[in-house]
């Protein structure tokens, strides 16, 4: 097996859990002591990374990885028909910047590794 075709399930496997998690009702998570914000933006920083690593090509990897932006304005617009939970500006914010980081440290480790390609 590839690194590509790893990466490219971790990918999945993250989207899976990240849709998931976003359409169970919110009393499921109550007592985790997670702060909401940094989670949107760790969970979207893993998306952006593994989508980015899962292509060969720079253009293909970038828009897999802004992709995930989308991803997170349809689930979180999702959220206005879960029990419990809420559409919120600021949880798709902190998604995008987690996609923008993840992104960003994908292509640095493209670049420091060029063997990888």
């Amino acid at each position: 097996m590839t690194w590509r075709k790893i990466f490219q399930a971790l990918w999945l496997a993250g989207i899976c859990l990240t849709v998931l998690i976003s359409v169970t009702p919110s009393r499921a998570f109550h007592g985790l002591g997670l702060n909401d914000k940094a989670g949107h933006l760790a969970a979207y920083a893993v998306l952006g990374f593994f989508a980015v690593l899962s292509f060969d090509r720079r253009r293909p990897a970038l828009l897999a990885g802004l992709s995930m932006i989308a991803l997170g304005v349809v689930l979180e617009t999702g959220q206005l028909w879960v029990p419990g939970r809420y559409f919120e500006v600021l949880d798709i914010l902190a998604d995008a910047a987690g996609v923008f980081l993840g992104i960003v440290l994908s292509f640095g480790l493209r670049t420091f590794n060029r063997g990888f390609q």
